[in-house]
């Protein structure tokens, strides 16, 4: 019996994958089509860094008060239904603009529905599984959401050169499987008979633990510099310019974003493993290691200039592999182990303060990046994410090293 209710729950883990698969699908589609959308609209480098900071800054606001509300009402998949429903709306207004600043508006409206559904779909699957191997299931989840972004992307080439339709025109075909992405979304079972917290949201983050919150300033000064993937596949196209090549830059370059998924989906499941296996602090650590290593070989890249061929191309493709491997390392990573340092009540709330405090943060990152782009060079806004990890990695071994000795104390609240 409790092995078939076990089996229950590891299911809603799979049917959250399919959502997240066919989400992605749709949404790789049209992100990495985005900036040179934006471009046939006057929308420069800034821009792009702009709508990115401000959209996901602006999801990363809700999603503290979204895992919160969840905790409080114990209805998270409501949230989740909710949120990915408002992203298939804003997807269609994304597809219908004609002016960027109108992508301005729609595409924070399709970050809100990921705000709204983040951390609640995070605590279902943490209430899915167990702290034992929850690094190995939040890697299944990352690994199913990568593959649909593997597919994504492939069908924008695919839609881009072969086909040769609009941009307008791939964006609305993307829109039909982020609407199909309901479906298995209904079949979730969610846990029954758990009270919600009843603490309210500013005592909900004052009784998390220390270790926590000190993992949650290290992901923070990191993600202050961790800026848009945007940026990459635009670095790609910027150093591929002027080289004889069948494909254009900008085919090229959305191949090697491909290549980039591929990598990440890859490795995802393994690096969940060894996490459960190592801890997730050391493969979180090896993961802001990875970004200053991928920094770097970007803004080589860039610097190198009117290199051969054969050198661009090696640097962009170890690029982009060191890139997906420190998506693999991080993104199922921080957030296990952001839902395991909570306590179980509080997972909704840990795990929106977590996405929240992060998001902010890519506001400056998006801006910053942009402006030095625009303003300095290409490589100065690599060099700028590379320095910024670097700060990162030393505040979060300050952290690690703080609390490496302290039994973890579960906080006990009493709900009146």
């Amino acid at each position: 019996m409790k092995t078939q209710k076990r089996n229950t729950f590891s299911r809603n883990i799979i049917l959250l994958g399919i959502v997240s698969f066919l989400t992605d699908v749709s949404s790789e589609m049209m992100m990495p089509l985005l900036p040179f959308f934006l471009a046939t609209m006057g929308g420069g480098v800034f821009a792009v860094g702009l709508i990115s900071g401000v959209g996901d800054a602006v999801a990363s606001l809700l999603k503290v008060f979204s895992g919160h509300w969840s905790d409080r009402s114990g209805r998270k998949k409501d949230f989740v239904l909710g949120g990915y429903g408002i992203s298939v709306i804003s997807k269609i207004g994304i597809a219908l603009s004609s002016l960027w600043w109108q992508i301005g508006i729609f595409y924070p409206v399709e970050r809100i529905g990921k705000g709204i559904r983040t951390a609640p779909r995070d605590a279902l699957i943490a209430d899915s599984c167990d702290a034992t191997d929850s690094g190995k299931w939040f890697g299944v989840h990352r690994a199913m959401d990568t593959a649909g972004a593997i597919a994504g992307s492939a069908l924008a080439f695919v839609f881009l050169w072969i086909f040769g339709f609009s941009y307008r025109t791939i964006f609305l075909i993307a829109v039909l499987p982020a609407a199909a992405s309901l479906l298995p979304l209904l079949l979730v079972k969610e846990r029954r008979g758990c009270k919600g917290s009843r603490l309210k949201l500013s005592l909900g983050i004052k009784s998390l633990p220390g270790s926590l919150l000190g993992f949650i300033a290290a992901a923070t000064v990191f993600s202050i510099g961790n800026f848009s993937y945007m940026f990459f596949i635009l670095a790609a196209r910027e150093a591929l310019f002027g080289f004889e090549f069948p494909l254009s830059p900008t085919a090229l370059a959305i191949l090697l974003y491909v290549f980039f998924n591929m990598v990440y989906s890859a490795l995802a499941i393994p690096f969940g493993k060894l996490s459960d296996r190592l801890g997730k602090k050391r493969v979180i650590g090896a993961g802001y290691a990875t970004f200053v290593i991928s920094c770097g070989l970007f803004a080589a890249t860039l610097i190198a200039g009117s290199a051969s061929l054969a050198v661009t191309m090696t640097l962009l493709c170890v690029g982009f592999t060191a890139y997906g491997a420190f998506y693999a390392m991080m993104e199922g990573n921080q957030r296990a182990l952001a839902a395991d340092l909570a306590p179980k009540e509080l997972r909704g709330t840990a795990l929106g303060t977590f996405h929240t405090a992060i998001g902010i943060a890519t506001i400056p990152a998006g801006l910053a990046a942009g402006l030095l782009w625009d303003n300095v060079a290409p490589q100065a806004a690599f060099i700028y994410g590379a320095l910024t990890a670097l700060t990162a990695l030393a505040v979060f071994f300050a952290v690690n090293a703080k609390y490496r000795d302290k039994t973890q104390k579960t906080v006990r609240i009493i709900i009146s």
